[in-house]
């Protein structure tokens, strides 16, 4: 019987650690669009962002294969706290910050 209620037990811990332990995937989005180069920060560009249509995203962690100007990529993302800003004149927006989960070529 004692040994019973420690495998029920064990059971119990083990599943409420499975269940908490999993993240949603509620956050990520997917979209389709264009890697582009805008020049170095340094020299007043913005980097590697992700443009669909006219709106331009900057990814935080672009691998450094991904980043060819023009290639068309497939993405799943999570979008962040907080815009990228740029060199622009002021009142310019800034682009949302994205942590990319997943990336192909398209």
């Amino acid at each position: 019987m004692k040994h019973q209620s420690l495998v029920i037990t064990f059971f119990i811990f083990t599943s409420t650690a499975l269940i908490l332990g999993c993240k949603k995937n509620d956050d990520l989005q997917a979209l389709t669009g264009t890697i582009v180069d805008t020049g170095s920060p340094a020299l007043d560009g913005c980097g590697w962002l992700f443009q669909v249509d006219d709106t331009f995203y900057y990814p935080v962690n672009l691998n450094e294969q991904f980043q060819k100007n023009g290639i068309t990529v497939s993405i799943t993302f999570k979008t962040l706290n907080g815009e990228h800003y740029c060199f622009a004149p002021s009142g310019t927006p800034g682009h949302p910050k994205i942590q990319l989960r997943s990336i192909t070529l398209k």
